[in-house]
C-alpha cells in the first residue's frame, strides 16, 4: 500500500516540476496540461484499485450471505421440531385432563355408590 501511494506521488510530483514536455516534434502539452493528464492516470488507477476491493467485499459478502443462509436453514429445522414436539405434548396434556376428568367421574360416582350402599 506504501509502494502504492509512492508511486502515486512520484507520478504527481514528476510532472508538476517539469514547465512542459514535448511528445512529438508537432505536439507540445504545458505543464497544466500534463499535471490534469496525471491526476487522470492517477484517479483511473485508484479507482481500479477501489473496484478490485469492492469485488472482494461482494465475494466476502455473499461468502456470509451463504452461511447465514445456512444458519438460518438450520434454525427453521430446529424451530420446526419443536412445534412439533409442543403440538405432541399439547395432545397428551389433552388425553391425560380427558382421562383425570373420567377418572373424576368414576371415582365420584363410586364414593356415591359406596355410600349409597353404607347407608
Amino acid at each position: 500500500m506504501i509502494k502504492r501511494f509512492l508511486l502515486f506521488c512520484l507520478i504527481l510530483i514528476v510532472p508538476i516540476l517539469s514547465t512542459s514536455q514535448t511528445i512529438s516534434d508537432s505536439i507540445l502539452i504545458s505543464s497544466e496540461q500534463l499535471r490534469t493528464t496525471n491526476l487522470i492516470f492517477a484517479e483511473h488507477a485508484k479507482l481500479f484499485d477501489e473496484n478490485a476491493l469492492l469485488k472482494t467485499q461482494v465475494v466476502n459478502l455473499e461468502k456470509v450471505d451463504s452461511i447465514w443462509l445456512h444458519t438460518d436453514s438450520i434454525r427453521r429445522i430446529e424451530i420446526n421440531n419443536y412445534e412439533n414436539t409442543l403440538k405432541q405434548n399439547e395432545k397428551k396434556i389433552r388425553r391425560l385432563k380427558r382421562r383425570s376428568q373420567i377418572f373424576g367421574v368414576i371415582s365420584g360416582g363410586l364414593v356415591i355408590a359406596i355410600v349409597c350402599l353404607a347407608l
